[in-house]
Parts: structure tokens; C-alpha cells; sequence
């Protein structure tokens, strides 16, 4: 059994700069640095026996922002806040017979409702919704 975490902070602030908004220069410098969550963590628990592996992962992304602006709402949907989300995943393999491999999953086990940016072309604009809970299996075969 391994248990196993990856964590970051990433502290991504404007320290100068000016965006044009309706004709008035408007400062950067300390906004956040837009598509940059502050945080982001992978943690989970791995089992292993024989040739047979599964792991439960989390993740876990902090809010963020889709412009430099840092703009919490617009009624477009083109840029604010994209919003902190928490997903867990659990995949697993099989290797046997020195020449098979099968592999299978779930992924957004809890099928949460997120989603990772804004978009201002197709389909938008608006948001780009992830994947809901998604099931896999693949088999290997080596010749």
C-alpha cells in the first residue's frame, strides 16, 4: 500500500501592469494572474498485490479567475471567478500472463458539476462544463 500526496501553492500575482476599461486605465498590480488557482492538490491511496494495482485519488483545485481584470460576475459568462472543485477518481490494472494488461476506472466517482475555464467562442459563450462520472476498460495485448 502507498499513500501519496502532491501539493502547490502557487502565489501568481500581477506586480505592474493596466488594462483599458471604458477608457480609463485601470491597475493590475495585485490581481491574481488569471487561469492560476492558488492551490492544487493530488492526494490518494495506491494498493498493490501481485500484478493487480488500484488506486482512490482526490483532487482538489482552488478558485481562480478567467481574466486579468479579476472580474467576479459578468451576465455574459465570458470571464468571473471559475469556482474551487473536489473530484475523485478511481482507477486500477491488472498485468497476468506475462503478455495481458487490463486497465479500468471511474472517474468523478461523485460525478460533481464543475468546470475548469470560461470560453468566449463555440459553444460559448460561457463555460466549458467537465466531464461527469465516466467509466473505462481497456485490455493490452503485446505480440
Amino acid at each position: 500500500m502507498r499513500l501519496f500526496n502532491s501539493l502547490a501553492l502557487t502565489h501568481a500575482r500581477y506586480i505592474t501592469g493596466q488594462i483599458n476599461i471604458n477608457g480609463a486605465n485601470v491597475s493590475l498590480a495585485g490581481n491574481h494572474v488569471e487561469g492560476v488557482p492558488d492551490w492544487i492538490e493530488r492526494s490518494g491511496l495506491q494498493f498493490l498485490y501481485g500484478g493487480f494495482s488500484s488506486t482512490i485519488q482526490y483532487s482538489y483545485v482552488s478558485k481562480g479567475f478567467s481574466d486579468a481584470n479579476n472580474t467576479v460576475f459578468n451576465s455574459t459568462g465570458i470571464v468571473g471567478v471559475v469556482p474551487a472543485y473536489h473530484v475523485f477518481d478511481f482507477p486500477a490494472d491488472w498485468h497476468f500472463l506475462k503478455y495481458y494488461h487490463v486497465s479500468a476506472g471511474v472517474n468523478n466517482i461523485a460525478n460533481a458539476k464543475y468546470f475548469t475555464r470560461r470560453i468566449n467562442m463555440y459553444p460559448g459563450p460561457g463555460i466549458l462544463p467537465a466531464d461527469g462520472r465516466s467509466f473505462y476498460i481497456g485490455l493490452d495485448v503485446k505480440f
